[in-house]
């Protein structure tokens, strides 16, 4: 996850020109990273890119430019593993200038290539992985200050020096361009169940969710015009159909799953309803098809209102902004399976070097858990979560979690 301190190019709505713009220096910078590095050695090591782009709904800080989309296993988050052929996917925020974005992409690939040197390392016995966390920390800053210094003679030059670095590391480099980054209904679909136990097994989490869906997901319902006698019937209607409590849901689907529906129908007997992500198919703007496995599908193509997450280019599914978080909750699995293996022998059983190894795993343990509540709140920076009965009378009963 890239936050830089400053955001005073961003672009609250980018057009299809800026974005145009953009995808063209995204993919002449894969192109050329591709191919001078494919001169490389027979024995380098292969690292499979792919940069894509999303478009803030301003759910989430402006500050944010970058993010690692993280690879999920059969049962959840899995570790990616660049040296062995993972392809890796780094998301490119549209709401920035093009040359923001390039250097963002260009100081997240050196950084990722330092890391990745680092790591095979780690395996032959040439590092210690007891301070793998603040090492991998030393090791992005070190690949923004070379980045940073080389941008100063635009990024040609930067990506020259990066394609070069690369090739002397002993890495060869496949990257490409592709705009969006979950870009089928399966692909989005597949990922919610890992998003859903996120937000309700973490409770920073949720609490940050809850915090932005109170914020901006409630309050009085604006009708403007007509008689006063008609603006308190609009009132009271929203009241008696529960819209608030509605929007609430619509809105943490979207956060939480990507996508979050609701459809409105006067006439029906219940006015307002929550449609579920995973049996809803978008067949164009504003029509949805409902139903799972061999039941008959039901098409809604009126009333429909769907919030997204974070926007795509092409495809009409939004991705859920908790995406971003993932990564973060990898690592600290990691360390904390490591952790549980050991405490389950008696520590006095325990040899000298495993309690010395039981002892640094808590240590980063710690550290992990702080920089996953960091990455929460600097993520979510704008919205501060609400306590009290404001969250509490957020969603219907027997609902709040997911």
């Amino acid at each position: 996850m890239v936050i830089e301190s400053g955001f005073e190019d961003y672009i609250p709505t980018p057009s299809h020109l800026h974005w145009t713009a953009s995808a063209s220096a995204l993919g002449d910078l894969c192109k050329e990273l591709t191919e001078v590095t494919k001169a490389g050695a027979d024995d380098s090591i292969v690292l499979r890119i792919r940069l894509c782009h999303f478009k803030q709904n301003h759910w989430l800080t402006p500050r944010l430019f970058c993010f690692n989309l993280a690879k999920l296993g059969g049962d959840g988050v899995s570790l990616e593993d660049a040296i062995s052929g993972d392809e890796i996917t780094f998301a490119i925020v549209l709401n920035h200038s093009v040359e923001a974005q390039i250097r963002s992409a260009i100081s997240t690939i050196a950084s990722l290539i330092m890391r990745q040197e680092h790591i095979a390392k780690i395996r032959v016995g040439l590092s210690s992985i007891d301070t793998i966390d603040s090492d991998v920390k030393s090791l992005d800053g070190q690949a923004n200050e070379e980045i940073a210094d080389r941008l100063r003679f635009g990024y040609r030059s930067a990506t020259s020096v990066l394609a070069r670095s690369a090739s002397e590391r002993g890495f060869r480099l496949e990257c490409r361009y592709a705009p969006d980054l979950l870009p089928t209904e399966e692909l989005v679909d597949s990922r919610i169940p890992t998003l859903r136990a996120l937000y309700n097994e973490r409770e920073d989490v949720r609490a940050a969710v809850d915090g932005t869906v109170a914020m901006i997901g409630t309050g009085r319902v604006a009708s403007v015009g007509g008689s006063e006698s008609m603006r308190d019937l609009v009132q009271r209607s929203m009241t008696l159909w529960n819209f608030a409590k509605h929007i609430s849901h619509t809105f943490r689907d979207a956060l939480v799953c990507g996508n979050g529906f609701m459809v409105v129908n006067a006439a029906a007997s219940s006015p307002l309803s929550n449609l579920d992500p995973l049996t809803t198919t978008v067949l164009a703007e504003g029509v949805v098809e409902v139903g799972e496995g061999n039941t008959a599908k039901r098409r809604i193509d009126t009333g429909v209102v769907h919030l997204r997450g974070i926007e795509q280019i092409d495809c009409l599914y939004g991705v859920s902004p908790l995406e971003v978080l993932l990564p973060h909750v990898q690592t600290l699995r990691v360390i904390d399976e490591t952790v549980s293996e050991l405490e389950k022998f008696d520590t006095g059983n325990l040899s000298e070097a495993n309690r010395a190894v039981l002892a640094s795993r808590k240590e980063m343990r710690g550290r992990a858990v702080l920089a996953t509540t960091e990455a929460i709140r600097e993520l979510f920076a704008d919205f501060v979560p609400t306590h009290g009965p404001a969250l509490a009378d957020l969603y219907f009963q027997g609902y709040e979690l997911m």
